[in-house]
């Protein structure tokens, strides 16, 4: 799945937050999609 897909279909469904775990290189990769480091997450504020 897309991130774009996956943002959009956790909107529709009601989401307020989008939150995945990633490697270091990971990080960096979101990073760029819009995703903030939480602790041990990545997450993404709808």
């Amino acid at each position: 799945m897309r991130i774009a897909q996956l943002r959009e279909e956790a909107r529709v469904y009601g989401g307020g937050v989008v939150q995945i775990t990633a490697s270091d290189l990971g990080v960096l990769l979101y990073s760029d999609f819009g995703f903030e480091k939480n602790g041990k997450f990545m997450q993404y504020k709808l």
